[in-house]
């Protein structure tokens, strides 16, 4: 099995006629490539009538180098060329440099700088790959100097930063070991049952969904071997994401839930042997209105109880103690951050291809680095799948653009409807808990109140010493704010209230762009190739760089290990 990575290199320029210097540099850049990955390296070329010589194509050829083309349709020179090819219908060149930009991990480029050469395209890749922070290696075919762009053109080559700079961008692996499934299987099933039931108490009773027809057209999409694949590894992100998310969240919920158990614990801890006290105090309270309260208030308790109570008590510190220690070791422990940064990464991978799956399978590429960019990892592993999965033939005419547009908007109609059924449940329990934490607040100031009130009648000798009424006093005010700080805890823990806002902000966002994308289509019978780049570039960009990567952010700190 062929363990060697790909790389995609768009070959940009003419070559010179002294091409010796141009030659010995391109392999140069082959062997870095090649030095930057501890397999070694596939390179597969880019290349464009409008920012390529046509000889690259016979070098290619010599080399067994498989090339990728993107074309206008009136370049029917180029039609035969190539492993695949992207035929676009329109006048600029401005979406092939996108689609270059897209897919292109390193251009290498001849450029005489004294020059426009190619009306000047081969300059404007140079700029495009400055803009886009892409490894551009350049030689001027007037002097032979060659050069290492990276913020600045003429940055002179230098090959083992070139290697380390592939290597750093490019080689990004997964994590060396999985822990143990079966470590915290019952405290997985546990938590996350406990969290469903929590929030399915408080969930609507009614969702919505696609109507029957919606459903059926979603399925009678194109189902070419891309669109397949893309597919699968969505489906395969969106279980393991599942997967993990129910193990984090259940964790999360314990986070949220112990240091409340904790507490009740330890108010057994200190009061359990008051108990029989405290309910003859509360009995004389009623003796002139409840008959046989009298009794109640004389009672006296066997020993046998008196002592189970005594052992009650003892428990309810040994419990506190051990609830304790077990959420510090939780904030310690690998296995649970290991699932909690995967459940992310996973989340994160599952977005992003449900965004390529509504594109790439028409032709229109997806810039990969400006929407995974802010995590190196997921970057690495979507670039290298992707690779795997390889380059496919595209023509980009009336008949795949509406179908790429029906497909785009049943895409958002579906993230609509579930961004609405998200908001319908976070709301509800977000509002649930925080209306009780408010009232709990409220509740447990008075409380405290009243207790500092009592202990000063105490202690002048308006309440007497004997009875339990202090240790009464005493449950109640660490038992109701307590209960309080437990709602503030769970929607803190388990994020509800950001869920909600983050939901209904999307939800909003993507009606927006559904509204624009229905005028688009409603005011032109077909698109332009340019205007389905840009619909490409704006959607993907809201759904995840303003949506995944900003919830991404927030949940990988919202970790278990914040005690």
């Amino acid at each position: 099995m062929d363990n060697k990575k790909t790389v995609y290199m768009a070959v940009v320029g003419k070559i010179p006629e002294n091409s010796a210097h141009a030659l010995e540099l391109l392999n140069t850049v082959d062997r870095c490539i090649g030095n930057a990955f501890s397999g070694g390296a596939n390179i597969e070329w880019l290349l464009s009538p409008w920012f390529s010589d046509r000889a690259w194509l016979q070098i290619a050829e010599e080399r067994g180098i498989p090339c990728h083309i993107i074309r206008r349709k009136s370049d029917t020179a180029w039609a035969d060329c190539g492993k695949t090819q992207t035929v676009i219908d329109t006048g600029l060149r401005s979406c092939e440099k996108q689609w270059v930009a897209a897919n292109a991990d390193i251009v290498f480029a001849v450029w005489n700088e004294s020059v426009g050469e190619m009306d000047g395209a081969a300059f404007e890749m140079l700029e495009m790959a400055r803009s886009e922070h892409l490894p551009c290696v350049w030689i001027s075919s007037d002097t032979g100097t060659s050069y290492l762009q990276t913020d600045q053109y003429y940055e002179h080559f230098d090959s083992l930063f070139l290697t380390n700079l592939i290597r750093h961008l490019y080689s990004t692996e997964p994590p060396a070991s999985t822990p143990d499934e079966d470590r915290y299987k019952l405290l997985f099933q546990l938590g996350a049952a406990l969290q469903r039931r929590f929030l399915k108490k408080h969930s609507p009773k009614h969702r919505k969904t696609l109507s029957p027809e919606e459903a059926s057209a979603v399925q009678l999409l194109d189902s070419g071997p891309e669109t397949t694949a893309l597919r699968q590894q969505y489906e395969n992100y969106d279980r393991d994401a599942i997967r993990c998310g129910d193990k984090y969240n259940s964790i999360m919920y314990f986070r949220a839930v112990l240091p409340a158990y904790a507490t009740v614990c330890l108010a057994i801890g200190f009061y359990a042997g008051d108990l029989v006290g405290m309910i003859r105090t509360i009995a004389s309270w009623f003796v002139p209105l409840i008959p046989g309260a009298a009794s109640v208030a004389s009672w006296v308790a066997p020993a046998a109880l008196e002592a189970a109570l005594r052992c009650l008590a003892g428990i309810g510190f040994l419990l506190n103690a051990l609830l304790l220690y077990f959420s510090f070791k939780m904030s310690e422990d690998r296995v649970l951050k290991y699932w909690h940064s995967r459940y992310v990464n996973s989340r994160m991978l599952a977005e992003a291809y449900c965004v390529l799956m509504h594109f790439q399978p028409y032709g229109v590429s997806v810039n990969i680095r400006k929407i995974c960019g802010k995590n190196p990892y997921v970057l690495g592993v979507l670039r290298d799948e992707l690779r795997e999965i390889g380059m496919y033939s595209h023509v980009i005419d009336q008949d795949r653009t509406q179908e790429m547009l029906k497909s785009v908007d049943l895409m958002l109609k579906e993230q609509s409807i579930y961004h609405e059924n998200s908001v319908m449940r976070y709301e509800k329990v977000s509002t649930v808990v925080l209306h009780r934490a408010a009232v709990l607040k409220t509740v447990s100031l008075v409380t405290l109140v009243l207790r500092g009130l009592m202990q000063f009648a105490i202690g002048i000798g308006v309440i007497g010493q004997g009875d339990k009424t202090g240790a009464i006093a005493n449950t109640i005010a660490l038992l109701i704010p307590n209960y309080a700080s437990y709602q503030v805890s769970k929607n803190d823990q388990c994020r509800y209230s950001f869920h909600f806002e983050n939901h209904k902000r999307m939800k909003n966002a993507i009606d927006v762009f559904r509204l624009r994308l229905g005028e688009l289509r409603q005011s032109v019978e077909t698109p332009s190739v340019e205007m389905l780049y840009s619909v490409a570039e704006s959607l993907s960009e809201q759904m995840i760089l303003e949506d995944t990567s900003s919830w991404y952010e927030t949940v990988s700190k919202t970790s278990f290990s914040r005690l």
